[in-house]
């Protein structure tokens, strides 16, 4: 499973103003999201990713690079 959340930067914190997830047999997986962000901020996506074998998960987080906009 993949949980992703479009973060603004906002004072001193990340906030989250758009979030999507999927879940997906195999080996590879993309997304494709359109959202409307505001002129002169930052932003960034977190990624929540969590793998499973069996009864066995390993959860990782990631993020991207910082976009100013």
């Amino acid at each position: 499973m993949v949980r992703m959340y479009l973060q603004e930067y906002t004072g001193s914190t990340w906030k989250t103003i758009d979030n999507w997830s999927s879940t997906k047999n195999g080996t590879m997986m993309s997304f494709e999201k359109t959202a409307t962000v505001s002129k002169g901020n930052q932003y960034r996506v977190k990624s929540d990713i969590t793998v499973y074998a069996g009864v066995e998960r390993e959860s990782i987080t990631k993020y991207s690079s910082v976009v100013s906009y």
